[in-house]
């Protein structure tokens, strides 16, 4: 951004001497030559101008969803559902000592994106399983990895 917004400074100072030479010109063909140089070098100028303004928009646009997530990621706790899993739920609803209130994926907590947790029961073992459709995460929470298991596993649709 210093790049466009020097490259502005210079066509300005550059049609700024052209136009100063302009008052000292007989010669009317030089100094229509010098208008249209000078005409060249606003034209350039405003164009930089712009570019320099549409970046600062999308910069400005993103500081302001970086600053959304952190205010919503500050909703959130981590949680532990069984040893070594950690998920993220929402401060308000897991107060209590049940886990039956919603969970999100880690791995998509992570991305920016909030994506809850199914439970689910597979066969053969009975395992229970916290799943993520969106990112295909998985974690055991009772139970432990079967070779059918595989069948099962989520397809992720977003991310990977």
């Amino acid at each position: 951004m210093p790049a466009e917004i020097f490259a502005g400074i210079g066509a300005f100072k550059s049609a700024f001497d052209i136009a100063r030479a302009l008052k000292d010109m007989d010669d009317t063909a030089k100094r229509n030559a010098a208008i249209i140089d000078l005409q060249q070098l606003i034209l350039e100028a405003q164009s930089a101008q712009q570019d320099t303004i549409k970046r600062s928009e999308e910069l400005e646009g993103r500081v302001k969803e970086l600053e959304s997530w952190e205010v919503e990621r500050e909703r959130y706790i981590r949680f532990q559902p069984g040893p070594g899993i950690f998920t993220y739920a929402d401060k308000e609803e897991s107060n209590g000592e049940e886990h039956s209130f919603p969970q999100l994926c880690p791995s998509c907590f992570h991305s920016r994106h909030k994506s809850f947790l199914n439970t689910e029961t597979w066969n053969p073992g009975r395992c229970e399983v916290l799943v993520c459709r969106d990112c295909g995460w998985q974690a055991y929470v009772h139970g432990s990895a079967e070779p059918e298991h595989q069948k099962l596993a989520p397809k992720p649709y977003r991310g990977k």
